[in-house]
């Protein structure tokens, strides 16, 4: 079974992302917590990362340069990041973190973002 970590603090969005990402057979970890990330990456070594910009301690991209630093030269898997703002600033500084997506939560739905899970985790 394929195994997704979920970094996001909306718990209303969490709940919806759970239950959408385990009906279509996939493991899901969940935390809120910036600060929790890197190390739930490195123990868990999920397939798929998806990952909010704001998040409590450490924002999105603290979040995915730690878990770059903490491979140690191995490859990392694809990250999807899912956040409530489209900055293109934002946005350039993920893509040279190496993200495969980016997506504005008011502008896609959990049908698109399940269309891009299955791109990562056929």
């Amino acid at each position: 079974m394929k195994k997704i970590l979920l970094v996001e603090d909306d718990k209303t969005l969490s709940s919806l992302l759970k239950t959408k990402i385990e009906h279509e057979g996939y493991e899901l970890i969940v935390t809120s917590d910036g600060a929790a990330a890197a190390p739930l990456a490195v123990s868990e070594r999920p397939d798929l990362i998806l990952l909010d910009f704001e998040l409590p301690h450490k924002n999105g991209l603290e979040v995915l340069e730690e878990i770059r630093n903490s491979a140690g030269g191995q490859p990392t898997p694809p990250v999807v990041v899912i956040s409530n703002s489209g900055s293109p600033l934002e946005i350039f500084r993920f893509q040279k973190l190496g993200v495969k997506d980016y997506l504005v939560k008011a502008e896609h739905n959990l049908d698109e973002l399940m269309k891009i899970i299955r791109q990562y985790l056929p």
